[in-house]
């Protein structure tokens, strides 16, 4: 669509938002841009003009002031560029022994495990941590991509504005050479992640597949395990499984004598979490061989961690009766806290905060609280809770998520009107969209704009996007119930955006014709519509027999129209639309690009519609 293609700018800023850790690192493109604007305001540098030139010329030439500081610019530029290189190479050094750490730890899981085992105590952790990589490995292609997307736009901005042709040649050589827009080493990364995951996967699965593209260098023997400590470790597995009591004691006794045996227990401990009954784990607790404060070395996670995501009660009220520690975070920077409102675990919502007040609006390695992931989860009851706990819900920097934003992307009827009773601020999030905006976009429940309406939201407000009321996004997305909610409260119908568009040439341009309908119903300069608006939502609309007869006249006036025998095979448009007043150039225009991308109706046929040809 005409607009399709979002503001760079705002581009840069969403991804910002999504991406914290790598927020400062980004290209300054909004400084460049304005850097560009104030040397096309800047006198020539003097060693190329005087100043008796510069006064006696009596005006500035934008192209030549910016030709003349072009050394200004470029010097910007690179800065830039050194920036985001060199914020590349500590991640990608980062990612390298990551990525062989978690290698080494694939084959000690191998070397220590049968293959025929298909439970070794810690591989869920290990797959995890290989999702893991390939999540953050993501990022960081994501953010090499837009910050070459970015040294590109502003070249040409400047080649536009100064006339002139340095934009290949820059690309060519000073950005493409950089190492941050090498793409084989990420590559590289990548495709070696994915071969140790496939081949951990087939090894679960008792095939013994190895794909091994290791460099020569990283490749070592793997520790060999007796066979005793192995057997001894899936012993006591079994037992815990079956829940063998007896049997999970007398191995205990056994592992006791091992040197490595806490180690080994809390290994177990953590594993038994999820899927283990409590008799079990209050065994494995009562052997005083576990540390219950030790955390797993992939993932870092402790028991309070695994309990708050598999709901075990049990393990939550031991690990706060031993202190472990609920502010600890794990490798994604989340604590116990967020994991239990991700899960809807009320009780241990509210056992965590009893114990860690100051915990309510910690925030994770995606800038998400506590308060944030109940709202994208859809976790009404943990979003109350931690809104008791005084969970903050205005941002409290930029870089913040807005509570009452997502709640309304999300269609949380519910926690918006708890943010809404409790004074949240109707603010714009990164791409300057507000609360009203946010449930047009996303095809909400038009109560949420009727909520929005009562604490003082403005349904006429324009986003700092396009210029878009809220109209433009119901229109353009194809919402129905919002588009004819928002008509009923009588927002402006004929507003144009910051192209001079109105609401009708979106919907039009995206084929939504029941939107089409209810904009065209609209008054025109008072005039009222032809159509009552009631009728017009439901598409009960009743056709009477001069109707049907003037219909049938133009379709014979189409027939002898009909040039070589050939027929005309497109297919008519409702006939309701014959019968409406289309007066506006903008609405001619919207139906006729409706016309032209859906294949719907010849251009005569269009002329037949709006009263008039419009030019093609």
């Amino acid at each position: 669509m005409p607009a399709a293609s979002a503001k760079f700018g705002k581009q840069i800023q969403r991804r910002q938002l999504d991406l914290p850790e790598y927020a400062a690192s980004f290209v300054n493109y909004k400084a460049l841009k304005k850097l560009i604007k104030q040397l096309s305001a800047t006198p020539t540098i003097p060693a190329q003009r005087t100043p008796e030139e510069i006064a006696q010329d009596g005006h500035l030439d934008p192209q030549a002031s910016l030709r003349a500081n072009k050394e200004v610019f470029f010097f910007r530029l690179e800065r830039e560029i050194e920036k985001v290189n060199a914020f590349y190479l500590q991640k990608e050094s980062e990612f390298s022994l990551r990525l062989k750490t978690l290698v080494d730890k694939k084959r000690v899981v191998q070397a220590r495990t049968s293959s025929n085992s298909k439970a070794p105590s810690n591989f869920m952790a290990l797959f995890e941590g290989f999702q893991q990589f390939d999540g953050d490995l993501n990022k960081l292609q994501q953010f090499v991509e837009i910050n070459e997307t970015a040294a590109s736009k502003i070249l040409k901005k400047w080649d536009k504005t100064s006339k002139s042709r340095m934009k290949e040649l820059y690309l060519q050589r000073a950005v493409e050479v950089q190492p941050c827009f090498n793409r084989e080493v990420l590559r590289d990364l990548s495709d070696r992640a994915t071969t140790a995951r496939l081949e951990l996967e087939a090894w679960a699965e008792g095939e013994n597949i190895q794909f091994d593209m290791s460099r020569p260098s990283e490749r070592g023997t793997a520790p060999v395990f007796g066979t005793e400590e192995e057997e001894l470790d899936l012993q006591i597995l079994q037992s815990a499984s079956l829940g063998n009591l007896q049997n999970l004691r007398e191995w205990l006794g056994k592992l006791a004598s091992f040197p490595d045996a806490q180690e080994r227990a809390t290994r177990t401990f953590l594993t038994a979490i999820n899927g283990f009954s409590d008799d079990v784990l209050a065994l494995l607790l009562e052997s005083k061989l576990v540390d219950v404060h030790a955390e797993d070395d992939i993932n870092e996670r402790n028991c309070l961690h695994e309990a708050a995501i598999s709901g075990r009660d049990f393990v939550m009220k031991a690990g706060i009766a031993a202190s472990v520690d609920i502010a600890r975070s794990d490798v994604y920077g989340r604590i116990p806290l967020h994991y239990a409102c991700m899960h809807g675990r009320v009780d241990m919502v509210r056992d965590l905060l009893a114990v860690g007040p100051h915990t309510v609006d910690m925030m994770d390695h995606d800038n998400f609280t506590p308060l944030i992931h109940s709202i994208v989860k859809r976790q009404l009851a943990c979003a109350k809770q931690v809104l008791i706990s005084n969970a903050r819900i205005d941002p409290a920097s930029d870089s913040d998520h807005i509570p009452l934003n997502l709640a309304c992307q999300h269609g949380s009827l519910s926690i918006v009107q708890m943010l809404l009773e409790r004074k949240a601020r109707l603010l714009p999030d990164a791409e300057g969209l507000y609360p009203q905006h946010m449930v047009a976009r996303a095809s909400q429940s038009p109560d949420l704009l009727l909520l929005l309406k009562q604490h003082g939201a403005d349904l006429n407000q324009r986003d700092k996007l396009y210029q878009w009321t809220p109209l433009f996004h119901a229109a353009s997305e194809g919402c129905v119930p919002c588009l004819r909610t928002l008509l009923e409260l009588g927002v402006d119908s004929q507003v144009a955006d910051e192209k001079g568009l109105s609401a009708m040439y979106y919907a039009a341009w995206e084929g939504h014709l029941e939107c089409m309908l209810l904009l065209w119903a609209q008054p025109l300069n008072d005039v009222p519509s032809h159509r009552p608006l009631d009728v017009l939502n439901g598409f009960q609309i009743q056709q009477s027999s001069s109707m049907d007869e003037d219909y049938g006249r133009r379709a014979s006036s189409a027939e002898m129209e009909i040039a070589d025998g050939i027929p005309d095979l497109s297919l008519p448009l409702p006939s309701s639309l014959y019968d409406a007043t289309v007066t506006t150039s903008s609405t001619k225009r919207s139906l006729y690009s409706y016309c032209l991308t859906k294949g719907m109706l010849a251009p005569y046929s269009l002329t037949r519609l709006v009263g008039t040809r419009l030019p093609g």
